[in-house]
């Protein structure tokens, strides 16, 4: 893991070297997680692309305080870009991250090749409820989200989902609870139609929270292609790497 010193804040990152012919791939996790959940896109995608992750704040070396709202991670994004000379790039990410991609491809569209939103969807319906626990309780408003969200499809392996969670643990409860009060900012349904880009927009058959919108971003963007991964919840990078794998590579020989 390399770190960077990114206006005032250190960021953790990892950025593996393609070959001249590749092309630049930034992958962004989603709420309450960290970059280790790319570990098999890491080694997945084809090796003369270069392949790079990072943590967003508060968490794993990456400085706080936690960010709460789109504005605030489109400019973080902005800034690591910047700093390690990105652009252009093709911009993945999953759940709130796709949420991050989509909201970049519609503010910064110049400095991206393309983009993938993964599990993810352009507006998150969280109660009011529901963020006044994560702000009062952080710890038991993320057990809430993780009960109700479908992170696995039933058929996933339990040691699949007893790493996630163990890795799930490694972000403070508060961070984890910012991250998804920042969803509930994300409303970029009346971008769809403007944004030219190629896309890919992939979600799991049994991934509840993330399916509707993943669908109307796949009949939205102009230029999208979008696969439905049977047997398959939130969290596919994990579930069905292999399957992933394959699409961000066809993906990416596309563009």
């Amino acid at each position: 893991m390399k770190q960077e010193k990114i206006g005032e804040r250190a960021v953790t990152f990892t950025d593996n070297r393609g070959s001249a012919d590749g092309k630049t791939v930034l992958m962004v996790h989603g709420a309450t997680d960290h970059s280790w959940i790319w570990k098999h896109q890491m080694q997945g995608i084809d090796a003369r692309h270069r392949r790079v992750t990072v943590n967003l704040p508060g968490r794993l070396g990456t400085d706080g305080p936690a960010v709460d709202n789109a504005a605030e991670f489109r400019a973080f994004i902005s800034s690591f870009c910047e700093r390690l000379q990105l652009a252009p790039f093709v911009f993945v990410g999953h759940s709130m991250g796709g949420s991050i991609a989509l909201d970049f491809a519609a503010h910064h569209a110049d400095r991206l090749l393309g983009f993938a939103m993964v599990g993810s969807s352009p507006r998150w319906d969280i109660e009011n409820s529901f963020v006044e626990l994560l702000r009062n309780d952080p710890a038991a408003g993320i057990k809430a989200a993780n009960e109700d969200f479908g992170l696995f499809s039933k058929y996933t392996e339990p040691a699949v989902r007893d790493e996630l969670y163990a890795e799930a643990q490694r972000v403070p409860a508060l961070t984890g609870a910012t991250d998804l009060i920042a969803c509930t900012t994300y409303d970029l349904e009346h971008h769809l139609g403007d944004i030219a880009l190629p896309a890919l927009v992939i979600c799991g058959d049994e991934d509840p929270g993330s399916l509707p919108g993943s669908k109307l971003c796949g009949q939205r963007l102009a230029d999208a292609t979008f696969e439905l991964v049977e047997h398959c919840g939130h969290s596919i990078m994990v579930e069905h790497p292999e399957v992933l794998n394959r699409a961000l590579n066809h993906f990416l020989d596309s563009l």
